[in-house]
Parts: C-alpha cells; sequence; structure tokens
C-alpha cells in the first residue's frame, strides 16, 4: 500500500515554523507579513519525522505494537491471529495469518490516510518477491542489471567466484588527492553491493566486506577487484532466497554459524580485528547475516 502525499499528514503540534507568502496569494495590507505554518509540507526538514510521528500514533491507537529490535515492523495480536505491518517513510506492506483482520487493518488506514492499495506484494526496495503456495522467493536480478549498466559491465564475462581464492586487498600508497585524481567511483559502487549483500546475497559478502576496508585507500588493484564481484553478478543473477513455511508447529527452529578468518591469517593493518562471518538462519531460510571485524584479545 501507498499513501498519497504522505508528508502533508505530518501536524507540527510543538513545532512554530513560518514562511513567506505564498506568490499571487498574498492579501492586500499584509505584503510584510508571514505565514505560520499549521501542516508539515514537501521541503520541509521536519516533514519526515511528522508523518513517522503521526502514522506512528494511529498504528498503536489502533492497537498495534511497534517491535524494540525493528522500529519499522508493527505487531497486532487479536487471539490466535497475527497481523504484520511494516512501514518505509509511505510504503506499507501488510500480511498475517487472518484474511479477515489483514482487511479490517487496511480499511482503518484507507479511511485514516488517502492510500492506494497495490495488491499482492511483487516488489519492495528493488527486491522482487514471490509468492507460491508455502514458498517465498525473493531476489534482486533487476538490481543487478541495473548495477551493470551503471558501471558498463553489461557485456563483461562472467567469473565462477566473487573474488580470488587466497587474495588479499592491500591499501593504496596514494595519498588522498592521489586517490581523487582516478576519478573511480570505487566507493559508489561498493555502497551498491553492501545493499545487495544485505538483503539477497550473503554470497558476496566477504568479498564486499575486504572492498569496504579500503574506501579512503584505493586504486586500480581495487576497482578490478570490485568489477569482479559485477562480472560474478552476472553470472548469477537469477540466485534467490527461498523461504519455504511447512506449517508443521515447531518447525521455527533459529540456528546461528560463525565462520571467522582470523584477519586472513597473514599481516594486516590491525592484527586486533577478527573478520567473522555470522549468518542467522531459520530452518525455513535465512533472516540475518552479519560480516564484521570484531575486536580480540591476543
Amino acid at each position: 500500500m501507498d499513501v498519497k502525499t504522505a508528508f502533508l499528514n505530518g501536524s507540527l503540534d510543538d513545532t512554530e515554523i513560518y514562511m513567506a507568502q505564498p506568490p499571487n496569494y498574498v492579501v492586500p495590507g499584509t505584503e510584510g507579513q508571514v505565514c505560520k505554518l499549521q501542516k508539515a509540507i514537501y521541503g520541509l526538514k521536519q516533514a519526515p519525522r511528522c508523518w513517522n510521528l503521526t502514522l506512528h500514533k494511529f498504528l498503536v491507537g489502533i492497537g498495534f505494537e511497534r517491535c524494540v529490535k525493528e522500529v519499522c515492523l508493527y505487531i497486532k495480536r487479536v487471539g490466535e491471529s497475527m497481523v504484520l505491518l511494516t512501514v518505509y517513510v509511505d510504503d506499507i506492506t501488510i500480511t498475517g495469518n487472518n484474511n479477515d483482520d489483514i482487511e479490517k487493518a487496511c480499511d482503518e488506514l484507507k479511511q485514516r490516510f488517502e492510500m492506494t492499495d497495490l495488491g499482492q506484494l511483487k516488489s519492495i526496495l528493488g527486491i522482487q518477491v514471490d509468492v507460491k503456495g508455502n514458498v517465498v522467493t525473493m531476489s534482486q536480478q533487476g538490481y543487478v542489471e541495473v548495477l551493470l549498466d551503471k558501471f558498463n559491465m553489461v557485456d563483461c564475462n562472467p567469473v565462477s567466484t566473487p573474488k580470488v581464492i587466497g587474495q588479499v586487498l592491500k591499501p593504496s600508497k596514494l595519498n588522498p588527492s592521489e586517490v581523487n585524481a582516478l576519478n573511480l567511483p570505487y566507493r559508489e559502487l561498493v555502497g551498491s553491493l553492501q545493499y545487495l549483500v544485505t538483503c539477497t546475497r550473503p554470497d558476496v559478502a566477504n568479498a564486499v566486506r575486504n572492498l569496504s576496508k579500503h574506501l579512503s585507500c584505493y586504486d586500480e588493484s581495487h576497482w578490478k577487484q570490485a568489477k569482479r564481484v559485477l562480472r560474478y553478478l552476472k553470472g548469477t543473477k537469477s540466485l534467490c532466497l527461498k523461504i519455504n513455511c511447512t506449517g508443521q508447529v515447531g518447525a521455527f527452529q533459529v540456528e546461528a554459524y560463525c565462520e571467522a578468518d582470523f584477519a586472513n591469517s597473514v599481516k594486516t593493518v590491525d592484527p586486533s580485528v577478527d573478520s567473522s562471518h555470522v549468518p542467522r538462519l531459520l530452518s525455513l531460510g535465512k533472516i540475518k547475516e552479519t560480516n564484521d571485524g570484531d575486536t580480540v584479545d591476543s
């Protein structure tokens, strides 16, 4: 569901903001006066926050509770029924185990805000979603294709791995001015790849983590490795995540695995940092994955 002109719903209850009178709306005799805003408008830096507070207050008022860990997730429980609602600015997704309660929540939102019902979820935040029976499939093939086009890699030759096995990237010896003179969109590409890792592609997490260590000290060798990740993605862009709901009681079993390379087992900039990769899984599919540098005691 999409909220139309969402920011205009925000209220400025405790904030005094004044603006010049709009062109052609100046009342004769009041040319030197200003207007006091009663509602948020687009372009106002407070508008997103005001909208979020307005929506939060409404959702709490109709029985939803905000998740402590994921503040964009709201949950409403009525007996055995559960309705889950996620918010991303003005995009709202609703699901649950009771169709009547889902419809009721949708109707309450439509009565309060002007909204467009987009039907069954097909895509959200660059992620394609396909629901067939008890299987939910999520992929970012379209996002990968956009990256290949953006960084002129549409015609590149695919490779079978995102990085060369055993290769360790070293900090560039170039000074900051020399790095900038390269004029390579390295940081932009790495940032785009990080979003891919976060959503649906944990298979490139380790390669992207290594690239992320050199955002201020890169050169052509780092750029070449970043493009290698794109070459790998071209050959694997159809890979997806699948979540299979069996419907069996007790089917949800959380498992976590940790794989550490102990700072690549070679000399690094900071030998006290151990690189660890921790995917958290349900028996039904991946739910969380992190790839971090951890401080360890020697």
